[in-house]
């Protein structure tokens, strides 16, 4: 069991970049993995524009990591990154780009009634698509050791009043699990974003629920 926090974040207003990486636990240099990935990130921040530029940027970032494995000769050193470029078009609206590899969660909230509470923009790179119930068990991460990464990205229009949450897996893992029968999770997370327009409360309700033992980060960015 760690006691250091191993979770990292980054956010660059400048270049209207935001990410959170969460070091794998139960490996050595978890920490300095997701310090490199942000580093990293906000390197790269004023060349980050699109979908390929992203992938190309966080494609290096994993290399940086594997090569500083081999270096301590640290076995699997790494860290999930879950990322998002705003690009504004200077009318309250504009387009988001997210990047991610691993389990970080980013979920985009509408400020409108659309039908949806929110909705995932993030691809899980976990065992929870066959078993919701897993909190553990990731697939891919940054600096995964002679393994080819798939970087995943997506491309929405926001409006003024949206929201987009990123997060390490540990907040949504605890404030999604089922609290008592007839209860939606997801109406629950909606509730809470919405109603505490706070990424600390949400991170502190997240450790209150006490459902996974888990490093906690949430950032909230208020398009």
């Amino acid at each position: 069991m760690h006691l250091e926090n191993q979770d990292s974040y980054l956010t660059d207003h400048d270049h209207s970049l935001f990410a959170v990486a969460d070091g794998v636990g139960g490996y050595k240099g978890a920490k300095e993995a997701s310090e490199i990935a942000i580093q990293g990130l906000k390197k790269r921040a004023g060349v980050i524009s699109d979908d390929t530029s992203f992938q190309s940027a966080l494609q290096e970032i994993h290399l940086e990591i594997e090569e500083r494995a081999n270096l301590l000769r640290y076995q699997n050193m790494g860290t999930t990154i879950a990322a998002a470029k705003v690009l504004p078009d200077g009318l309250n609206e504009g387009t988001v780009i997210t990047a991610n590899v691993g389990d970080s969660p980013i979920i985009f909230f509408k400020d409108v009634e659309t039908g949806e509470l929110c909705r995932k923009v993030y691809t899980d790179d976990s065992h929870r698509n066959e078993n919701p119930s897993s909190m553990f068990g990731i697939i891919q991460f940054l600096g995964l050791p002679n393994y080819k990464i798939k970087v995943h990205t997506s491309k929405f229009h926001y409006a003024s009043g949206d929201i987009l949450l990123i997060c390490s897996d540990g907040v949504t893992d605890n404030l999604l699990a089922p609290i008592r029968r007839g209860v939606d999770p997801w109406a629950r997370l909606s509730t809470l974003v919405r109603g505490y327009r706070s990424a600390q409360r949400l991170a502190e309700s997240a450790i209150s629920s006490g459902i996974k033992s888990d490093d906690m980060t949430a950032i909230l960015i208020f398009l």
